[in-house]
């Protein structure tokens, strides 16, 4: 974890950002942390936050859980007060929705709102919910349709 310095935006949204490079090629952990700073200062800028933190793990694959930069991320914003989490993407998290919802409670229950530099905006949970309540509508309408004809109405 590296602690930044307070001098940017003292009254700004305060953020935090997690890096995760699976990759153990020294070369792909300098060009993928290298490209993710990127993106986060992009994103901190679009939002005139200040990175107060940041957690990283490198070498370690997001199909895990177990890692300390997470974990150290998830302690730290439990603690203090923070705006937002910034990704790269949000696959820097998890790759897989079990770990996603999981690590995403933790994050909405410390107050954090999650910001993906990539641009995803849409929540996979939600969007698992809007398909499924799709699919009992159209299961609702055909059984309605079904009782309709079956009455000669």
């Amino acid at each position: 974890m590296e602690i930044m310095s307070e001098s940017e935006n003292p009254v700004g949204a305060i953020a935090v950002s997690y890096l995760r490079v699976a990759s153990k090629d020294q070369g792909d952990q300098e060009n993928g942390v290298t490209v993710q700073r990127d993106a986060r200062e992009r994103e901190a800028e679009r939002v005139d936050a200040r990175i107060a933190a940041e957690f990283m793990d490198i070498g370690v694959s997001g199909n895990t859980t177990s890692r300390p930069g997470l974990d150290h991320l998830l302690a730290f914003i439990r603690r203090r007060p923070i705006t937002y989490l910034i990704v790269s993407d949000r696959s820097r998290l998890a790759r897989n929705s079990a770990d996603d919802a999981a690590i995403r409670q933790a994050i909405t229950q410390a107050g954090v709102a999650l910001l993906s530099a990539s641009g995803e905006t849409a929540d996979p949970l939600l969007l698992q919910g809007v398909i499924r309540a799709s699919a009992q509508l159209a299961a609702n309408v055909r059984a309605v349709s079904s009782t309709i004809e079956g009455s000669g109405v």
